[in-house]
């Protein structure tokens, strides 16, 4: 089944966190508008113009390769250590490669110390007046930690951090009108692309920051069923540049941006 890759950038001017939103009576124009809209328009990030998205991409491409390090490095995590071509050679001479891993166990101590030493978050008041209040937000931060899989999250993106250095994870509304309003989700490291000369450890500084994760096209054409057409095209093989210059740029930042990375 063919695949659309669907990336959101997401100006970093102030740092506003953008979702996909399920809503399948709008367009993507109208589900990026209503995002957009969102506080009270002094510093508003603005959204990214067709120059400014090519603009990324090329920084994006020419950014020093420290990925596949990072593949490494997990890699050795996982008893991967000998490349395809030592591995042939062992078995050419009939031997069984022997792996002795001073990584994992090493790593493995350092993520127990955070399962061991893991709180649980509590409201604490200034006044002894508010101590009941303090005490009722407490239970309902509990809660939503047990809820929303916090730990369970923080733990996979500490993982990340260690292994690889660096960690994502995301809270978001969540989808399933049964389950918990929100869900922590972790995400992998490969999905996530930013402003290389950010600085400041939240990234507060980049002016751009990109998730790209790949759909099914009709999953994505679930989501935006006015522009059923053109992601059916696009995932034909129609060029990007043929809607990035046509009228569908007035969708911003939808789906045609994740196409191009």
């Amino acid at each position: 089944m063919p695949a659309i890759g669907m990336t959101v950038i997401e100006p970093q001017q102030p740092m506003m966190p953008a979702q996909l939103v399920p809503r399948p009576d709008d367009a993507v124009s109208d589900v990026m508008s209503q995002q957009a809209g969102s506080g009270d328009g002094k510093g508003r990030a603005q959204p990214f113009t067709v120059d400014e998205l090519h603009r990324a991409i090329e920084e994006i491409h020419y950014q020093p390769d420290f990925r596949k390090s990072q593949d490494r490095d997990c890699d050795y995590y996982d008893n991967n250590q000998l490349s395809p071509d030592v591995l042939a050679e062992i078995e050419r001479r009939g031997m069984l490669p022997v792996v002795r891993n001073l990584v994992q166990p090493t790593i493995d101590v350092v993520l127990g110390l955070e399962a061991k030493l893991r709180t649980d978050a509590r409201c604490v008041s200034d006044s002894d007046a508010y101590q009941d209040v303090a005490e009722a937000l407490s239970q309902k931060l509990k809660e939503a930690t047990r809820e929303a899989m916090v730990n369970e999250t923080i733990a996979d993106a500490f993982a990340g951090q260690v292994k690889a250095g660096i960690g994502w994870a995301e809270v978001v509304r969540a989808s399933d009108p049964f389950a918990y309003q929100y869900e922590c989700n972790h995400i992998h490291r490969r999905e996530m692309f930013w402003k290389w000369e950010a600085r400041k450890p939240l990234m507060e500084d980049a002016t751009y920051l990109v998730r790209r994760r790949f759909f099914d096209d009709t999953t994505v054409m679930a989501f935006f069923p006015r522009a059923a057409k053109q992601l059916q095209d696009m995932a034909s093989g129609v060029p990007l540049d043929h809607f990035m210059r046509s009228d569908i740029e007035t969708a911003n930042n939808g789906f045609e941006l994740g196409a191009e990375a």
